[in-house]
C-alpha cells in the first residue's frame, strides 16, 4: 500500500490469480469493519479513501474468489 501511512487515499495493490471480481475491507485494530470496496474484475489495485477514518492502525483484506491477501495501513492527518 502507498503511501503508508496515508491521509485522505492510499493505493492498495494484490496479485489475484484470476479476474474474478472481489473486495478489499479496511477493518479496524478492534476488528470492527469500517469500509468495504468493489474490486472490479480483473483489477490489480483500488484506491481507498480513508478520510473520516480515525487515525491508527488498519488491517486491510483483499478478497477475490478464493484467495486472501492482507496489509496494514496507518492512517495519520
Amino acid at each position: 500500500m502507498h503511501p503508508n501511512p496515508a491521509a485522505t487515499e492510499a493505493i492498495a495493490s494484490f496479485h489475484a490469480a484470476t479476474s474474478a471480481r472481489g473486495s478489499m475491507t479496511i477493518y479496524s485494530v478492534l476488528g470492527a469493519a469500517v469500509r468495504t470496496v468493489a474490486i472490479p474484475q480483473g483489477a490489480t489495485f483500488v484506491t481507498l479513501d480513508v478520510q473520516g477514518l480515525a487515525p491508527g492502525i488498519y488491517v486491510v483484506v483483499a478478497t477475490v474468489a478464493s484467495q486472501t491477501e492482507r496489509g496494514t495501513l496507518r492512517v495519520v492527518r
